[in-house]
């Protein structure tokens, strides 16, 4: 008997060549981020003046910048604006939600208000 779970000689697979279609996106990735990482991480160890010349330091820049009262305040700095842009962001979102979910004269027209936003925005940054 013969079991139709099991592959035979001429199936058509239309994934058999994943691999192929996905490997040039991949490399492609790797090298737009991975390159910039690496780079920064190198020139890190470096001290370039405005003349364009570089000097080896290794670990100094590391030392200025741990031991720099500045760091903490830009990392304090980061952290409320990330906290509090996604939180705002979250609140007018569930608040917008909320609004258009329910029934309203002119609530055709606030949907397409803020449905055509991102475009609008889009067309007045060219």
């Amino acid at each position: 008997m013969k079991s139709y779970l099991t592959k035979s000689k001429h199936s058509f697979d239309p994934f058999g060549n994943w691999r192929v279609l996905v490997t040039p996106a991949v490399v492609l990735l790797i090298f737009i981020t991975a390159y910039p990482i690496i780079y920064n991480f190198v020139q890190a160890f470096y001290y370039t003046d405005f003349s364009g010349q570089q000097t080896f330091v290794g670990l100094d820049n590391f030392i200025k910048l741990f031991k720099s009262d500045v760091l903490a305040n830009v990392l304090k700095n980061t952290l409320i604006w990330s906290v509090g842009i996604v939180g705002i962001t979250l609140m007018l979102g569930f608040i917008a939600a909320l609004i258009l979910n329910e029934d309203f004269k002119g609530r055709a027209l606030l949907e397409l208000y803020s449905y055509s936003l991102g475009h609008v925005q889009r067309l007045l940054r060219v």
